[in-house]
């Protein structure tokens, strides 16, 4: 019996799909005609001609709302609204892993012809065990953060490191540390004592950039601005001599741990080699991607594909009702609306019971760093 409820455990652990959020990035994108470049960048990529999607239809090249779900084919859908003017879209395909199910959820929302908000989640849902999972950005971000005029927090993003050196960098540079508005990690990495030349960070800076743009400032700091960070903010939460020092949202050296902004120095990163089948970049990449901030907030920054998706129901039916629609076309749209909030509550509480299943383990596992940092103290 006992062997026969083990079976039937691993059946259930089979069966059930975890959903996760691999990462999200969110942009303000400047230019002329902007939320039309912005859709004609995504939908290239979505429609490649690599991917398997078949019937696209016409309509949808020029913004419309369409949807592509069909045997045999990646599932990809649209949809527009006038009022806001707002444009999400949604892909879901298999890659290598048929276990795992990739869906890339993007909004666009414009504020005026020229600036608009550009958001895209990447999202995770997989049979079995919640195992961690790989954390990327979709490659068209990279793009987009490279060639069009963009900002993260504030800061203008690009291909290349913000460098600092002088003290008035150092200035600008804590100031944006302890920034409210920043909402994103800023990794820093040091160079070596004496050092001025950027190419001499213990890895190299540009493979990480292209890996984390959207969601991470990179910045390199010279020996001298090392100096003059560590007289503003003291050793602990300083970096300098070829570590690399992760600061995360909220940066605060009067209240938080050095622990709370984490430090990989030259030596560790050295001895780190590629044993574990990942290199450091690896490792650095998927602990920055990793998304820290409540999902609520994170909802509010993009709303979910379900949730604009609900919003067109609702205009839908609103708009048929004022024109005067027969009772049979109001409740089929009363109908859909109803389907897109069953769907929007389902997506929400998948990502929750995740939620809830990963706290009791990041608890533990600051238990453990403080109980660390606690005991390199006293020695």
């Amino acid at each position: 019996m006992r062997q026969a409820a083990e079976n039937i455990s691993v059946q259930d652990a089979e069966r059930r799909i975890f959903v996760q959020v691999a990462s999200q990035v969110s942009l303000v994108v400047r230019g002329d005609n902007i939320f039309r470049e912005l859709q004609e960048r995504v939908l290239k990529w979505g429609f490649d001609p690599g991917r398997n999607l078949r019937n696209i239809p016409d309509s949808a090249w020029q913004g419309d709302s369409f949807e592509i779900d069909q045997d045999n084919s990646e599932q990809a859908e649209a949809v527009r609204l006038e009022a806001p003017h707002y444009w999400a879209f949604r892909l879901r395909e298999r890659l290598k892993d048929t276990s795992r199910i990739w869906t890339t959820e993007v909004g666009i929302g414009e504020r005026s012809p020229t600036e608009a908000i550009f958001g895209v989640r990447l999202i995770c849902a997989q049979r079995g065990n919640a195992e961690p999972i790989p954390r990327s950005i979709p490659n068209f971000v990279r793009g987009i953060a490279f060639t069009q005029d963009a900002y993260l927090d504030g800061r203008p993003t690009s291909a290349d490191p913000w460098l600092v050196d002088s003290d008035e960098e150092v200035d600008a540079l804590v100031a944006f540390l302890e920034a409210p508005h920043r909402h994103h990690p800023v990794v820093a990495f040091s160079l070596p004592e004496g050092g001025h030349n950027p190419e001499e960070t213990a890895i190299p800076v540009q493979p990480f950039i292209r890996r984390t743009v959207g969601f991470v400032h990179t910045v390199v700091v010279t020996s001298n601005a090392a100096f003059a960070l560590t007289d503003r903010l003291g050793r602990e939460f300083s970096v300098y001599r070829q570590a690399i020092r992760t600061y995360n949202p909220g940066f605060d050296p009067g209240a938080h741990l050095p622990t709370d902004h984490p430090v990989a120095t030259a030596a560790r990163i050295s001895d780190w080699g590629d044993s574990a089948g990942s290199t450091f970049t690896d490792f650095l990449t998927e602990q920055t991607l990793r998304i820290t901030r409540p999902r609520d907030v994170l909802e509010r920054e993009q709303p979910s594909f379900q949730h604009v998706k609900r919003i067109a129901a609702q205009q839908a039916r609103e708009s048929a009702s004022v024109a005067g629609q027969d009772d049979s076309e109001l409740l089929k749209l009363a109908d859909d609306e109803l389907r897109a909030a069953k769907q929007e509550a389902e997506t929400s509480l998948e990502l929750a019971i995740n939620a809830d299943a990963e706290r009791p383990q990041a608890l533990s596992e600051l238990r453990q760093i403080r109980a660390s940092y606690t005991a390199l103290q006293a020695r």
